[in-house]
């Protein structure tokens, strides 16, 4: 006898079961060094293992004047040779570890990181710590990585994307620490000598503050006591003051041309300064955010990709910065587009000033960012990367059990609050990269100056 079949209806979606609470996964904080501490957060769903050595405060915003690019060089050669072990030998005991092995400095932080499996963390550990005290900057290596670094900044003055975003940036920031790029430019990084990388690296990085991050298949009582063992020659210095970044003074409304007169389309970026990220209002500015441009169904996106045509994608995003980082939406257009793209965007930004957006689009913006978050914490990788948000911008740490709440808490008034307070279409920075001869005309009324990819000025043809 055959089993019965049960007919599914499919005309009708099925139907939603309860929400379950959210935890966020039990994590613990200790000492393991004088001026290091370990958070660990034991996950047994796979024999994986994310180590993570941060340096809070140790990043960009403490490149010299006249160096910038010093910190990422400075983590660039973080594993290319330690007192114990050269260059190779620290690729293959990565190698036979079977681990992945990264050093990057972003805005905030300097950050070593190497996933392994469980087995072999008391190894890693081993191996982490070497490349976290006692790196040596071998003359080679820089000599290597500048020209690498060479190589990188020549490609981008090719990239209409990248010329975008360092440009919008200057525009906004001017000389100020945001103003300069990361990843610094062929001047600067010329100038970088072992002797800056060695004096960023004992400013900067080898300092009380840090933090251990240990995530994944651990038994937190053993990974404490093989910390302390991989660790206990660390002597760190004393960090410096915590540096205030202040807002530059609100310019007005301007148009950047940067000149590619054989460009297929246009690149453009619009934006102003936007908040820190312990900001109080975050929350309400990152639920605005996502209506504005914050995923696929946001009204930018809507407007210029779907009822107009403009573009394949349109987005903006707020800078998560220990300073008052840049507000920036961004789209890549077809040249004849690129003044009547300008205008839609900044007619969403005045749309959504003028009035309360309706309850069904806050509701969907907030279970988007929900639903991106739970899905974020599903991993190891994910969940290291929310603790280090903890450490990197000095959040409470149930701050990731609350925000959910934070997050349902923004309502319309104070989304309309957010909009009028963080979102100035006045105050905005237009650039477009680009042909300067097809583009002028079209941003003539924000009175464009056209400059060239390396930033020189360009009179019009």
């Amino acid at each position: 006898m055959s089993p019965r079949r049960t007919r599914v209806d499919r005309t009708r979606p099925p139907a939603a079961t309860p929400p379950r609470e959210f935890r966020f996964p039990p994590f613990y904080r200790c000492g393991i060094a004088p001026g290091l501490d370990a958070v660990i957060a034991p996950n047994g769903r796979g024999p994986l293992v994310n180590l993570q050595f941060l340096v809070p405060g140790g990043g960009a915003q403490r490149d010299e004047e006249g160096l910038s690019g010093l910190a990422t060089l400075t983590a660039s050669l973080l594993d290319r040779g330690t007192e114990q072990r050269g260059a190779l030998e620290i690729a293959a005991d990565v190698e036979r570890l079977g681990a992945y092995l990264g050093a990057s400095a972003g805005w905030d932080a300097t950050a070593i990181s190497l996933a392994v499996l469980s087995d072999y963390v008391p190894a890693a550990l081993e191996l982490l710590a070497d490349v976290a005290l006692g790196a040596v900057f071998p003359e080679p290596e820089l000599e290597r990585v500048r020209k690498e670094r060479l190589a990188d900044l020549l490609r981008r003055r090719d990239q209409p994307s990248a010329l975008a975003e360092e440009q919008l940036a200057r525009s906004i920031y001017g000389d100020g620490i945001y103003g300069r790029p990361i990843l610094g430019d062929e001047t600067s990084v010329e100038r970088v000598t072992r002797e800056a990388v060695r004096n960023f690296y004992r400013r900067h990085v080898a300092v009380s503050g840090a933090t251990l991050l240990v995530v994944g298949d651990v038994d937190p009582d053993a990974i404490v006591d093989k910390a302390r063992q991989a660790f206990a020659g660390w002597r760190p210095s004393e960090p410096e003051p915590v540096l205030r970044i202040e807002a530059p003074a609100s310019r007005s409304l301007r148009a950047v041309v940067v000149d590619r007169p054989h460009a297929a389309q246009t690149e453009l970026r619009l934006g102003h300064v936007g908040i820190p990220r312990r900001h109080p209002d975050f929350p309400a500015v990152t639920v605005m955010n996502s209506i504005l441009g914050g995923k696929f169904t946001s009204r930018i996106n809507l407007n210029l990709r779907e009822r107009n045509g403009y573009t394949y994608g349109a987005n903006s995003r707020f800078a998560r910065r220990t300073g008052p980082g840049p507000f920036r939406i961004a789209t890549a257009v077809a040249t004849e587009n690129a003044g009547d793209a300008v205008r839609e965007v900044i007619g969403e930004l005045r749309r959504l000033r003028a009035e309360p957006v309706e309850v069904e689009e806050l509701e969907d913006a907030r279970s988007y960012l929900l639903g991106l978050f739970l899905y974020g914490v599903q991993t190891v990788e994910g969940v290291a990367g929310r603790l280090e948000d903890l450490a990197v911008f000095s959040l409470p740490d149930d701050h990731l059990e609350r925000y959910p709440e934070e997050i349902l808490s923004v309502d319309r008034d104070s989304l309309l609050e957010a909009a009028r307070s963080y979102l100035d279409p006045d105050r905005l920075t237009i650039v477009a990269v680009g042909p300067g001869d097809m583009l002028e005309p079209q941003l003539a009324e924000w009175s464009p100056a056209r400059i060239d990819p390396g930033g020189e000025p360009v009179a019009p043809a």
